[in-house]
């Protein structure tokens, strides 16, 4: 059986979406896999379908779904992006996670102790160096606070 036909048996209308799932192996991310012997690697399956319809993908590009479904492989449903567009996309769609505050596990302060550190820092009795050795965190995470870069929600 040729590629071609090893690829699109591998798939299936999606009715209500017009998605084309992939129906066969996908990786730990769930977007679908195939073995291209042409090249003697695997590939992601959405790559492959819109390298089939459009072309080559030109390096350092992304196939990026609009449909916010991995499985799919209609490259109607696609689009080329950046890292960076991809990242602003999952963020808009709210498959990104920005845990903020004490919420984020890596998070050594709390809002209390932040709401603290600003005031002590206003009160000119302390540095940021000394603040950072209080609260055992650095010098740039207090100037990070103080300057509302990061706890800006605070």
């Amino acid at each position: 059986m040729i590629f071609l036909e090893r690829f699109f048996i591998k798939t299936k209308l999606k009715d209500h979406t017009n998605c084309i799932e992939w129906q066969a192996g996908c990786n730990a991310d769930g977007y679908g896999v195939i073995y291209n012997p042409h090249i003697q690697r695997v590939q992601l399956a959405h790559r492959v379908a819109f390298e089939l319809a459009e072309g080559a993908i030109p390096k350092g590009s992304l196939v990026c779904h609009n449909c916010d479904n991995p499985k799919c492989v209609n490259y109607q449903h696609m689009r080329l992006g950046t890292n960076a567009d991809n990242t602003l996309d999952k963020v808009k769609r709210g498959r990104q996670s920005c845990l903020k505050g004490k919420s984020n596990g890596n998070s050594k302060l709390t809002e209390a102790k932040v709401v603290k550190i600003r005031s002590l820092y206003a009160s000119d009795k302390f540095t940021q160096k000394e603040l950072a050795e209080k609260f055992k965190v650095t010098q740039t995470a207090i100037g990070s606070i103080v300057t509302r870069k990061k706890w800006s929600h605070i």
